[in-house]
């Protein structure tokens, strides 16, 4: 693999360029309303109407915080009414907090998904829990110094690993069965290089250091907005050693890198079981749901975005073989009308 050894304002530079330093500083209190209405141009009895729209299982009115360890505090969005639910991380973005996703991740949930999401050290709350209650931010929080701490970029990743080794502990605790037979990793901007290397990419810090999880007990990924090579030690050959299946969701609107670059965890990663979401136009709070407006065309791409991430949780976790048809297909390219293509190799 070929390496490009970064200084640290080169990586500070990169992640600033990419547009992700300042984009989520005003989301931290982004609403927990899920959108449920129908997208109209589609039948409501289709699959896509199913996997857009908030499933048979409800979600939680608010997500519940657990500090599963003194530096692990999750926000996790429980179907009520399920006991055995496959279990999905998911890892923000930096400078955000989990309850910005609230409207995606709710609707997992609905969909008879666990969804687990940890507090970074890098989030602008500060503190977790404490910090929430309080309504209180991080005033001394450095950016450019959590950009260049390859120990945070460390603690993210292992954040997401014990989350699944905490498993058992939650089932005991809860009387629930969640099922870690096939978890996914799911994350935006920061959050997906998290799990773009969860998955087997490798990343070069700026000292030379070779970042990889190969053995991670993650089965395949999803990837909202990823990086692509130039930020945060993605270079040529990062991605030959990612074997696992993933989806990525990027598109025209994206700021910073092109989303040609963000795709690339698609494009320079070996065939199979590789999806692409490819959004016609997109921005950083549809991914979210934060910027969707009910009755606007932002309405019918934040649906779009639940449809395609749904249907890469059934394929993948409940192996569900219709679903995967349709995602390796022209389905969702028809269904949404082009507002997203569909590539599969």
């Amino acid at each position: 693999m070929q390496r490009k050894l970064w200084t640290r304002r080169d990586f500070v530079n990169a992640l600033l360029v990419a547009g992700t330093a300042s984009v989520w500083a005003n989301k931290a209190l982004a609403s927990d309303v899920i959108i449920k209405n129908p997208n109209p141009d589609i039948n409501q009895g289709d699959l896509y109407s199913r996997l857009a729209n908030a499933g048979e299982w409800g979600y939680p009115s608010k997500p519940v915080l657990i500090k599963l360890d003194s530096d692990l505090v999750v926000f996790a969005y429980l179907p009520p009414t399920v006991r055995n639910a496959r279990v999905v991380v998911f890892s923000h973005a930096e400078l955000s907090v989990p309850s910005v996703y609230s409207p995606l991740l709710n609707h997992w949930a609905s969909q008879g998904y666990a969804v687990l999401a940890p507090i970074h050290e890098d989030s602008l709350l500060d503190g977790g829990t404490d910090s929430i209650a309080r309504g209180t931010l991080n005033e001394i929080w450095a950016p450019s110094a959590a950009i260049t701490d390859i120990g945070i970029w460390n603690r993210r990743i292992r954040q997401c690993e014990r989350v699944l080794e905490f498993i058992p502990v939650l089932n005991k605790t809860w009387g629930t069965d969640l099922d870690i037979t096939r978890p996914i990793i799911a994350g935006h901007s920061w959050g997906a290089f998290v799990a773009q290397i969860l998955t087997g990419a490798r990343a070069v810090t700026y000292s030379g250091e070779v970042l990889e999880r190969p053995s991670s007990g993650f089965s395949s990924g999803i990837l909202l907005s990823p990086f692509g090579r130039g930020v945060l030690g993605l270079v040529d050959g990062s991605w030959q050693s990612a074997l696992k299946p993933t989806i990525v969701v990027t598109g025209n609107g994206e700021k910073g890198q092109e989303p040609s670059i963000r795709s690339e965890a698609f494009t320079l990663a070996p065939a199979g079981n590789r999806h692409l979401a490819w959004f016609k136009a997109i921005t950083e709070g549809l991914v979210s749901g934060d910027d969707t407006r009910q009755g606007k065309v932002s309405e019918h791409i934040f649906l779009d975005v639940l449809a395609v991430t749904t249907a890469f949780l059934d394929a993948y976790a409940r192996y569900d073989e219709e679903v995967f048809a349709a995602l390796a297909g022209q389905y969702f390219t028809k269904a949404t009308r082009q507002r997203v293509t569909a590539y599969y190799r």
